[in-house]
């Protein structure tokens, strides 16, 4: 079971860069003629309902020549193909529910709103898959992301709080990584074994929190690698000693992606200065903070995540 501190609102990113004809295409009927509202006659009806078949032709037109023109050759041809045999299935299908029309004048009249039915269906489901085929990262499946069901799995202790979720190349592998906070509730008697340092202890009758970091690195295929970063609780507010472990004051906590600017310099050996290494672009960390204490970064070096001190 996933465990969240709050309610959770997926929203496809690809969604965001569609066209608006796109988003619009699937809006739902009031009745059985469409957006057609307040109709009094069969002829009222019947211009609405060409109306609104001409302008979902339309758009559906514009976004076969949008799509098509991101294409390969081949897979155009595909999609050539796909969509004459779409076409095929709507006739059929608009024929038959013409012909169960109660009166021969209602006939085209309940043609025109299937072919108007059907295209703005095939306008959403068209633009769904532009979104996927052009996104980042691979399409989902079911309720959530692949990533809450990965760190939700890996860490089934910890209460998520999914609306924390930032996302960006923390690795600088060129896939988006997902980052969030949630908390570990360590009940009274229940020695941690994770290592936190205020673990509850046996006999011990009060809660012990720990604050949880985690993330999920990007994967084009299989299972993505999860990280978990176990943050103290310091309610008195001070930064830690020298040497002391990285603590925040709060259990909610911001999450955010900032550049990070301790980039490599060039080291000069004598009178022999060695090329510079090139810089890379890719350098973001994870900012934590709690408005409270010294906030903290994450940020990835030689394989792991390290925690230090914003300014540290």
């Amino acid at each position: 079971m996933i465990r969240f501190l709050v309610g959770f609102i997926f929203v496809f990113a690809f969604f965001a860069v569609l066209p608006d004809y796109v988003l619009t295409g699937g809006a739902s009927a009031q009745n059985g003629f469409g957006a057609c509202d307040n109709i009094k006659s069969d002829a009222e009806a019947m211009e609405c309902v060409r109306l609104n078949k001409e302008k979902a032709q339309a758009d559906l037109n514009s976004l076969f020549d949008d799509f098509a023109a991101t294409l390969d050759p081949q897979k155009l041809e595909r999609f050539r193909i796909a969509q004459k045999e779409w076409i095929e299935y709507r006739s059929g299908q608009c024929e038959l529910e013409a012909s169960l029309a109660k009166s021969e004048g209602l006939q085209a009249l309940y043609r025109l709103e299937c072919v108007e039915k059907l295209t703005r269906q095939r306008l959403t489901h068209l633009g769904g898959i532009w979104g996927w085929s052009t996104a980042q990262t691979p399409r989902e499946f079911g309720e959530y992301p692949k990533w809450v069901n990965v760190i939700s799995g890996a860490n089934p202790d910890v209460f998520w709080e999914l609306k924390t979720a930032v996302k960006a190349d923390l690795n600088c592998d060129g896939l988006e990584d997902t980052a969030l906070s949630g908390l570990k509730i360590i009940l009274p008697g229940n020695a941690s074994k994770s290592g936190v340092q205020d673990a509850a202890k046996e006999g011990d009758e009060t809660y012990k929190i720990s604050l949880a970091i985690g993330i999920v690195e990007g994967a084009e295929a299989g299972s993505p690698r999860t990280i978990l970063k176990h943050i103290d609780l310091n309610m008195n507010g001070k930064r830690p000693e020298n040497g002391a472990k990285a603590s925040l004051c709060a259990p909610h906590v911001d999450l955010s992606i900032l550049p990070y600017q301790d980039a490599d310099k060039s080291v000069s050996t004598g009178t022999i200065t060695p090329p510079r290494k090139p810089l890379s672009l890719c350098a973001p960390v994870l900012y934590v903070q709690d408005n409270q204490c010294e906030p903290l970064v994450i940020r990835h070096k030689d394989g792991s995540y390290i925690l230090e001190f914003r300014n540290g």
